[in-house]
């Protein structure tokens, strides 16, 4: 999908490729659901309607009443994807308790939900627990509103230089860069920073030459491999099975590689690296 950027309520949103929603497409959404969307989001949707990427552009943004934190904004779901489906209804490892709408997740697909119930109506809440259940003890409010929510995002003065390092870069660029800003952990280091780090950056921007630069400067290889797979890049997949990175490596949510494969042009070259080192579905485990 093309990058498209749009703006909300002076909020830039760099990659923002999904169809504006329509408003009879809400109220078939509402009327399906038994809910009423709030205001705010209603607008959002029928300006805006989803992005991707979304980390790039925000961080660290709020603490839960828990104390837990959410570390980065990744996507916001579209009301519709493009055949039809609402986004987050075919995310089943997110369940959420009845009356909330899942909008979005944070950087290891943990849910940001809305509630539409009388009590908390419009209320932004955080699903805090790894294993995605729906237990209501595991959720915690952390934004009056939408648009709240949308305004505590703190914008992240490295993107820029982030994203074009990534994408374009060469290894004489990450030195520089990691020497300047003194973030090797927090960019290396999956413990700190979970699959958010330079290292899967570059993955996905099919940055073989980073990716290889990233790991001899030490960074963690957790869920890379899922990663190229899940954004359809071949020629990292085998680096990463020539470096010995387990074929069957789980993500956040228990997936292997092979679950991940894309109906892209290059997913029967995917396939064939994964199954030719032993790569199996997380269900024949």
């Amino acid at each position: 999908m093309k990058k498209i950027q749009k703006i909300w309520r002076n909020i830039v949103f760099r990659d923002a490729p999904y169809e504006p929603a329509l408003g009879c497409d809400i109220r078939s959404f509402e009327n399906t659901h038994h809910l009423q969307l709030p205001e705010d989001y209603i607008d959002f949707l029928l300006k805006v309607n989803g992005a991707i990427n979304v980390r790039f552009d925000n961080c660290t943004f709020t603490k839960t009443e828990h104390g837990s934190e959410v570390y980065r904004l990744s996507v916001l779901y579209p009301l519709f994807d493009p055949w039809g489906r609402h986004v987050s209804e075919h995310r089943s490892f997110e369940t959420v308790p009845k009356g909330f709408v899942k909008f979005g997740h944070d950087n290891i697909t943990r849910p940001l939900m809305i509630c539409c119930k009388k009590k908390d109506y419009g209320k932004i809440f955080y699903n805090y627990d790894h294993s995605f259940n729906s237990n209501p003890s595991k959720i915690s409010p952390c934004a009056n509103s939408f648009l709240e929510f949308m305004n505590s995002l703190l914008p992240n003065p490295n993107r820029d230089l982030i994203d074009e390092m990534v994408t374009y870069g060469n290894p004489g660029d990450l030195e520089i860069y990691l020497e300047k800003e003194n973030l090797h952990k927090v960019l290396f280091e999956s413990k700190y920073a979970g699959p958010s780090t330079i290292t899967s950056f570059a993955v996905s921007a099919g940055n073989l030459e980073m990716v290889k630069a990233c790991i001899a400067r030490g960074a963690a290889t957790d869920y890379l491999l899922c990663a190229a797979v899940e954004f359809s890049q071949p020629d990292i997949v085998e680096y990463l099975l020539d470096l010995g990175i387990d074929v069957n490596q789980r993500d956040f949510e228990g997936k292997t590689p092979m679950d991940l494969i894309r109906p892209t042009k290059y997913r029967q070259q995917i396939r064939e690296l994964l199954t030719s080192r032993g790569g199996r579905e997380s269900n024949m485990l």
